[in-house]
């Protein structure tokens, strides 16, 4: 009797152990996940600061903007881009993260302007001198009849995925449009910028 007892005990002490280290390695696990998972956490850090804005003053609110939104895409090099299946315009599944090309640019804007139809060409410049294989997917938030036009011109040589101002909102860090990253062959970050400038020669020096 005092032998079954004692098995007992052992045998409940060990199911305690186990569940223990269960919760252990579960808790652990997702605490890796969120905090290893650098992108999404600068996502987190987005909803966070965007969320206090609203008791910012208003002539500091630009200049706080700009100073975080740069201060994460500084971040974001090197993180790995997020699991990224969509539908582009002409309704094919892509995945951001499963293209077998040596880059991967991803652009986030309105294409209705003069400019923008500079950098769509620049892109299938890119494509066709590098020796390099590249993949360009370019976001558009709507779509007009000027926005199909572009698309009908280039969508032999860049795929567009229309009607993503959800996307763009929840991959931009709060940079908004124009935002452009790009993707090395892992698919990490290795370039991410917003706005205009120098954008061109900036692409130039980061594909090689």
């Amino acid at each position: 009797m005092l032998l079954n007892r004692t098995h007992g005990v052992i045998v409940q002490i060990h199911m305690k152990k186990i569940v223990v280290l269960f919760f252990t390695i579960l808790f652990q696990s997702s605490f890796a996940q969120i905090y290893t998972d650098c992108f999404q956490k600068l996502k987190f850090e987005t909803s966070v600061f965007l969320a206090g804005l609203t008791n910012v003053a208003v002539g500091d609110t630009v200049d706080n903007i700009i100073e975080a939104m740069e201060s994460r895409q500084k971040r974001a090099i090197g993180c790995a881009y997020p699991y990224s299946p969509v539908s582009t315009y002409d309704k094919k599944e892509i995945n951001l993260v499963k293209f077998n090309t040596d880059y991967v640019i991803i652009n986030f804007n309105k294409y209705y302007c003069d400019a923008c139809l500079v950098e769509l060409d620049y892109f299938v410049k890119l494509k066709k001198d590098k020796t390099k294989s590249l993949t360009v997917v370019v976001f558009l938030e709507e779509v007009t009849k000027e926005v199909e036009m572009v698309i009908d011109k280039y969508k032999s040589d860049i795929y567009f995925v229309t009607n993503a101002a959800d996307y763009i909102k929840n991959h931009s860090l709060g940079a908004g449009k124009p935002l452009i990253y790009i993707l090395d062959k892992n698919k990490n970050i290795i370039y991410a910028k917003s706005g205009t400038g120098k954008t061109f020669e900036q692409v130039s020096e980061v594909i090689k």
